[in-house]
């Protein structure tokens, strides 16, 4: 997923590196039509559209790759550097147990005496690489 962002120069927007052009907010003297219209040429400006377009296309790669059960952490959320936290924090804590879970299995890997054994030790440690490979790619 991050090599997609960083290929089209979204990755930023998912890293948290990157925050949209600052509100404008409203000072003591000035009146509510004033800043009104303040407010709608900021949100007219190239660079909000521009951001604002940014976050789009990154929230729909980002949509695109993730299983539908995961979509529910996109609705009413504008900003993908929100959505990413959430996913991390459902999966981050996951894949480490299951990381932690293989590498026990590594270290009480029978050992080999003779070539039934070794066959099936040679088993175990292809299952075990095969699943390292799955938590690999779910990063």
């Amino acid at each position: 997923m991050d090599l997609w962002l960083l290929l089209f120069n979204l990755w930023h927007l998912l890293s948290g590196d990157e925050k949209g052009p600052p509100c404008p907010t409203k000072s003591t003297t000035e009146t509510d039509t004033d800043f009104n219209k303040r407010l709608a040429t900021h949100d007219a400006s190239a660079d909000v559209i521009s951001f604002r377009e940014h976050q789009s296309i990154t929230k729909g790669l980002l949509g695109m790759a993730v299983h539908s059960s995961d979509l529910i952490h996109f609705m009413g959320v504008a900003d993908p550097a929100t959505i990413w936290k959430a996913l991390e924090d459902k999966y981050q804590a996951s894949v480490g147990i299951h990381f932690t879970s293989l590498m026990g299995c590594v270290f009480y890997l029978p050992k080999a005496s003779d070539s039934d054994s070794l066959t099936k030790t040679i088993k175990e440690i292809t299952d075990i690489k095969a699943q390292f490979k799955v938590i690999e790619s779910a990063e």
